[in-house]
């Protein structure tokens, strides 16, 4: 590396150095130092009196306090018609309705109580509602509230004017996120190895990210993309850093994907009625395994040129479909100029379209059935928890169990995902991606490896004939989509089986075996 790359650097790792551990450390400082200047209280209760009819005329009105020093406004408008006002209430106009029989009035506006006889009921302080709870009352004989525009009534004074303007424009009921931030997730999510799933989700924005970046110098073309590659490397300021942290990021990704399975399987939490959510899952982890071996041919160097060579010509070895995946992947019957563009296309538009749909799929599959609670019974695992059934009071939501998915759960998502971008650093400067020499196709290397996340799939196949390895990989993938099914056959024959976790093991063990053959050979 250059002097100029060198000094460059080490520029890099000084700012790198202050952006990863003073800021986030700083704000972290700040987040505890709030929590604990400001602590939670609960609300304080006012109690508010109201005068007695015969001394409030119909038709007058008379303000008054509460005992919290809230000023108020009563209007009687008819014998059994009295309205309150609040000056600090965001929606004026809430009407009092009295009733003979019990000789009370209630005052919506401040959940309020009193009898004729003036007697004292506690009430929380006037709170907000939603707009369409509560409507406008255009009669008063205070110009204060007469004038005052409809829309403005149901704003908060205290509140900024940006976010007024905002409020007003975009009409979003907050209490609707509110909601979906009550999420309930089981206590065992505390801990990092079971909340492995928002690993991948993290890593695919960085992914994103940086692969924005390299699209802006990089051309996929035999002539360009390896010249690009070596220039966004040695040349593009920071290029080196943004490619290394790209790389990085795709091999953490495989490994969260991978080790997320791995923990969903063996939890069991793939059964009845998850079934669906292990075959989205499988279809990220298909996903994401192609994305390595694209992005891995559009360097265009000796060896990712020869892997996507290898590659393409095992798929050509799929039963029925092989020939037609081969040209769909070349562009034609040999690796050439329009194999490159489908590489890149696959890579930055058909797989990331694919993903997306997943990823949201998964998303709402988890919304609906909740996080499968590891110690709970399996009827009460089977059984979705939603934030409709903490509402109405049916004590599945027990705090010893469970917590909030925000800000509980977020937190410990943001702390794995600063943990992450500290890894991606360390990785990307100590271990920078490295570059071979140009694609040649007329010289062969003497020694041809895909990249390690395929190493079980290419140990497999030196191990058998071409014909019955790709039926067994076949068979293999099949099984593991559909493994819920199948698991299902073992527990309908005896419930306690555990069949399907030794099978399960077994495999692990294989592949394990495996990739670490073909890495020492």
């Amino acid at each position: 590396m250059s002097t100029a790359a060198s000094k460059d650097r080490r520029d890099f790792l000084a700012n790198l150095a202050l952006a990863v551990t003073v800021v986030p450390g700083l704000g972290i400082l700040a987040s505890q130092i709030l929590q604990y200047l400001v602590p939670y209280e609960p609300q304080k209760t006012s109690e508010v009196l109201l005068t007695r009819l015969s001394q409030l005329p119909v038709g007058s009105s008379k303000p008054f306090k509460d005992v919290l020093g809230n000023e108020l406004i009563a209007i009687r408008l008819g014998e059994e018609d009295v309205r309150v006002f609040s000056s600090i209430c965001t929606h004026l106009g809430c009407r009092v309705n009295g009733g003979r029989p019990r000789a009370i009035s209630s005052a919506p506006a401040t959940s309020a109580d009193s009898t004729r006889a003036a007697r004292w009921y506690p009430a929380p302080p006037p709170r907000p509602c939603l707009p369409t709870r509560c409507a406008w009352r255009a009669t008063t004989s205070s110009s204060r509230f007469r004038r005052r525009r409809p829309e403005m009534a149901q704003m908060n004074p205290s509140v900024p004017g940006w976010v007024r303007f905002i409020r007003a424009r975009i009409p979003v009921n907050i209490e609707v996120f509110e909601e979906l931030s009550k999420e309930p997730i089981p206590n065992h999510m505390k801990n990092w190895w079971y909340a492995l799933g928002g690993t991948p989700l993290m890593l695919l924005m960085i992914q994103a990210a940086t692969g924005i970046l390299l699209t802006f110098y990089y051309r996929p073309s035999p002539e360009g993309a390896w010249e690009t590659v070596h220039k966004i490397t040695t040349e593009v300021p920071f290029g080196w850093f943004i490619r290394s942290v790209h790389h990085w990021a795709a091999n953490l990704m495989i490994v969260a994907v991978a080790l997320h399975l791995v923990r969903v399987f063996f939890t069991g939490a793939f059964r009845k009625p998850r079934e669906l959510n292990w075959m989205v899952g499988s279809g990220l982890l298909m996903a994401t395994l192609g994305f390595g071996f694209t992005g891995y041919a559009l360097v265009n160097d000796q060896l990712s040129f020869w892997a996507a060579t290898v590659g393409t010509n095992v798929a050509a070895q799929t039963p029925l479909i092989g020939e037609w995946i081969l040209h769909l992947l070349r562009g034609g019957a040999e690796v050439g100029p329009t194999t490159l563009t489908r590489f890149f296309v696959f890579h930055i538009g058909a797989l990331p379209s694919i993903v997306m749909v997943l990823v949201g799929a998964h998303i709402f599959l988890i919304r609906i059935h909740g996080v499968m609670e590891l110690d709970a019974p399996e009827e009460v695992q089977q059984t979705p928890l939603t934030v409709e059934e903490d509402r109405e009071g049916k004590k599945r939501f027990d705090p010893n169990r469970y917590f909030a998915f925000f800000p509980d759960h977020i937190t410990t998502e943001l702390m794995v995902g600063l943990f992450l971008v500290t890894v991606l650093a360390v990785l990307a400067i100590s271990f920078p991606a490295h570059l071979g020499e140009p694609a040649n196709p007329n010289e062969t290397p003497l020694h041809i490896k895909p990249e390690w996340y395929f190493f079980p799939a290419f140990r497999w196949l030196k191990l058998t004939p071409l014909w019955l390895g790709m039926a067994g990989m076949m068979a293999a993938g099949a099984a593991f989509v559909f493994w819920p099914f199948i698991d299902q056959l073992f527990r309908r024959r005896n419930p306690r089986s555990e069949v399907g976790t030794v099978i399960g093991a077994a495999a692990l063990i294989v592949v394990l075996i495996f990739t670490i053959w073909e890495a020492l050979a």
